[in-house]
């Protein structure tokens, strides 16, 4: 799996949970958020319940301006998963 990359425009301050959910094969998902400058600033591979093969970044305090979210594969290149996730952004409280 490539990683495939997603644009997220925030015009206010906020909080934002970014879930990558596992749908088939043994995907084991990981997620990288970037700042505009391209530094990380949030990376997760295992969500905290549930499924270990999602990857779930919870309330994750963002200020106006353009993200990249990275969804990928633990191990990204060398990685040996494989399947479809669906992505999901939501604004925290």
């Amino acid at each position: 799996m490539a990683r495939v990359r997603y644009t997220l425009m925030v015009s206010n301050s906020e909080l934002v949970t970014i879930h990558m959910h596992r749908e088939s094969g043994d995907l084991d998902a990981l997620l990288v958020i970037l700042d505009e400058n391209g530094v990380a600033i949030a990376q997760n591979d295992d969500a905290p319940s549930g499924d270990t093969r999602d990857a779930i970044i919870e309330n994750l305090s963002l200020e106006a301006g353009t993200y990249t979210i990275i969804a990928s594969r633990f191990q990204e290149d060398i990685g040996l998963t494989s399947g479809d996730y669906t992505l999901t952004i939501e604004g925290g409280d």
